[in-house]
């Protein structure tokens, strides 16, 4: 009788913790947390002129494009544009694409004296609205 007492308190004390680690919880679900916002493009160059002009020592000038935030995970796109400052015409337009920092580009066709503004639009692949531009002036002596 004493054996039967010591039996029934143990079950009785055994089952309601059987029951509460077999309930559905709210954690440790099979979820996996959202991935990170995007960062908003940052730019730069390299050299960067800053507020003075760039200077073409031919009829090309060659500089890097350096993504300064975090490079967007299916990379970016754009434009460069390089236009007279004088008539605001086009003299050479090209597009531009990557996945890695920094992106090489050439500006062909820089004339003698001649006073150009280059203009850097990029756009994130992943998020079309996440862009960023970059304007310098440029001048071949």
């Amino acid at each position: 009788m004493y054996l039967q007492k010591i039996k029934t308190i143990a079950i009785a004390a055994v089952l309601p913790l059987l029951f509460l680690s077999c309930s559905k919880g709210g954690g440790g679900g099979n979820n996996p947390p959202p991935p990170p916002a995007e960062e908003n493009l940052s730019i730069g160059i390299d050299p960067d002129p800053g507020a003075d002009f760039a200077k073409a020592l031919g009829a090309t000038y060659d500089f890097k494009l350096q993504i300064k935030s975090k490079m967007p995970a299916q990379g970016i796109e754009g434009t460069v544009t390089f236009r007279k400052e004088s008539d605001n015409s086009v003299i050479s337009s090209q597009n531009i694409s990557g996945s890695t920092s920094p992106i090489s580009i050439t500006i062909p066709n820089i004339a003698f004296n001649e006073v150009g503004i280059v203009t850097i639009d990029v756009k994130s692949k992943s998020k079309p609205t996440n862009i960023a531009s970059k304007t310098f002036k440029l001048h071949r002596k």
